[in-house]
């Protein structure tokens, strides 16, 4: 352990000369480095786990909350955290970082090894893990970067309970107070950062299972190059600002939505290709915006980079727009006078499109007004002709 041989001499000496009280049932005065030295040892002789609760509000263990568990291999710096739905293994200098509810995506980093509590904080938003500040960098004082702790300036340990009950000063604001365990490790930390700020940290023990578990395989996933890439996409809705589209027609000109709507609001049908689900939802879509001949209309297929072709392209257009042809008649009757509306079938090889617009569905309709505003996103697959064109009619109104 890089410091704890110093420490133990230097704490022991002091503890010599200040004395410790034994009186009775009066709790028993410690000096703090020596308590905290105990809490150190707790955390560096094995592998441990521990769950966090940690609480902001206006007073102790009040306002939001969020939990995490926290694993970490002192001896050879394995650190296994689980966030909520994100998962983050660090390991010889290479963290890696996944979602639950995202089978696809995966973030790898580098460090510079020793892993420590401020290149944590680099890496990932500040998990305040008392047992990762005393295994990693021995003390508690790197807590977290909103938590700088100034002094400990007391100890004292409950001779009943055995709980060590440290009081300190944060660095620029109030009082923090964490409660140590007979065993030496962590039980809560409650600190108060602001006038009306508080932050408590509930730590429990937890099994950490067997570290050579913990690594997190990137293998087969595509690399992302932030955090917030991890983050499953959100179904576009109504009043969103429309995301930039880039499509391609069939003479490699290019198209993009940001300049379709600065002359009017255009309704896409975006589907995934390879999908005959999709090809049938497209063709439903299509024939709906046959009867808005106000409304430009916009096909944009999308491919996974492996399976696009020039004859992929001719063949999905020739199936979404000759077969709409065909049936538009018994799906949407034509307005008055027989006129229709301009359908343009346009590619793209980028399947996050699609992914972000409507996750899960095959093909939708995304109505966009001026000043690039989703009016609406309508799903297709399954539904009725009268359904999709009464939800299209609605988006566009008075547009």
């Amino acid at each position: 352990m890089r410091r704890l041989a110093a420490g133990l001499v230097a704490l022991i000496a002091a503890a010599g000369t200040a004395g410790l009280v034994r009186d009775g049932g009066q709790p028993e005065s410690l000096e703090p480095g020596l308590a905290l030295l105990a809490a150190t040892m707790a955390y560096t002789n094995e592998p441990f786990a521990e769950r966090l609760r940690v609480y902001v509000g206006a007073g102790p263990w009040e306002g939001r909350s969020e939990s995490a568990v926290v694993r970490c291999d002192p001896e050879r710096q394995r650190v296994r955290l689980e966030l909520g739905m994100l998962e983050v293994y660090f390991a010889k200098g290479n963290m890696v970082a996944v979602r639950r509810d995202n089978a696809r995506d995966v973030l790898v980093r580098q460090y510079r090894p020793p892993l420590t509590m401020a290149k944590l904080a680099q890496l990932l938003p500040p998990v305040p893990s008392p047992g990762l500040a005393l295994a990693l960098d021995e003390d508690l004082d790197a807590l977290a970067p909103y938590l700088p702790i100034e002094t400990w300036r007391s100890a004292e340990m409950d001779r009943l309970t055995g709980v060590t009950t440290l009081q300190g000063e944060l660095a620029g604001a109030g009082p923090v107070t964490a409660h140590l365990e007979r065993s030496g490790r962590v039980g809560d930390v409650v600190a108060h950062v602001g006038e009306d700020r508080w932050i408590s940290i509930q730590a429990t023990a937890a099994q950490p299972g067997d570290p050579g578990a913990w690594a997190i395989d990137p293998a087969g996933r595509r690399r992302v190059q932030s955090l917030a890439d991890l983050a499953p996409a959100r179904e576009l809705r109504p009043g969103d600002a429309a995301p930039e589209l880039r499509f391609v027609d069939g003479e490699g000109r290019q198209w993009r939505l940001s300049e379709a709507v600065a002359e009017g609001p255009v309704a896409i049908v975006l589907m995934r290709a390879g999908r005959r689900s999709a090809i049938d939802a497209g063709r439903a879509a299509i024939a709906a915006l046959r009867a808005r001949p106000e409304l430009p209309a916009i096909v944009g297929v999308v491919y996974a980079m492996d399976a696009w072709s020039l004859e992929a392209v001719r063949r999905d257009r020739a199936a979404l727009l000759g077969a709409a042809d065909e049936s538009a008649a018994g799906a949407a009757p034509a307005p008055p006078g027989g006129e229709t509306a301009p359908i343009q079938a346009l590619w793209s090889v980028s399947p996050q499109q699609s992914r972000t617009i409507a996750p899960g569905e095959p093909a939708v309709i995304v109505v966009v007004g001026p000043g690039g505003v989703v009016r609406g996103v309508v799903a297709v697959a399954g539904r009725e002709a009268g359904e999709i064109a009464a939800d299209v009619k609605a988006a566009a109104a008075d547009l």
